[in-house]
């Protein structure tokens, strides 16, 4: 068991605790870790605030994290940090444990906390973000008025093609 894992899986060696971890941004971006998507790049590491509490048939884990996360503004394309809060409130239930019903839990009953929150951010995550309330958006070039344009007619290009032959 490493910092990042807990124990929910059996009742001998679990134990409640409240804890507060750094977790790196490296390690949370890592592809080779865990079975979860891994996160988009981060501007700094998270920290988690949280406990693991027994209840009534299993366990249940209570904790925040932020996260600032790089994206990209739906309006004007500019990458940007996107800042994302979690609460995470879940039950892990004995009688699911058994069945191997929650793939987050290991055969050995443990839980990896940088798989766990990698599903809450993607869990979370907004399709549409903005990079402030007043982006204004792509810039749009004007169009010249159509008196200016050369070739104001639609179809004007067409008259300079060479159909079948034909000038």
């Amino acid at each position: 068991m490493d910092h990042y894992t807990f124990q929910v899986g059996r009742r001998r060696g679990a134990r409640e605790r409240c804890w507060e971890a750094a977790l790196p941004a490296a390690l949370l971006s890592d592809g080779g870790r865990g079975v979860i998507s891994p996160l988009p790049p981060l501007r700094e590491d998270a920290r988690w605030q949280g406990a693991l509490r027994r209840i009534r048939g299993g366990w249940q884990l209570q904790g925040g994290c932020r996260f600032w996360l790089r994206r990209e503004c739906s309006r004007c394309l500019q990458p940007f940090w996107w800042s994302l809060s979690l609460v995470v409130e879940r039950e892990f239930l004995t009688a699911d444990l058994e069945e191997g019903e929650d793939p987050l839990i290991s055969a050995t009953g443990e839980v990896d906390l940088i798989d766990l929150l990698r599903e809450e951010v993607w869990l979370s995550w907004r399709q549409f973000v903005v990079c402030s309330d007043g982006c204004p958006g792509m810039a749009v070039r004007a169009a010249p008025p159509e008196s200016e344009r050369p070739d104001a007619h639609p179809f004007a290009a067409l008259a300079q093609l060479q159909l079948n032959g034909k000038d």
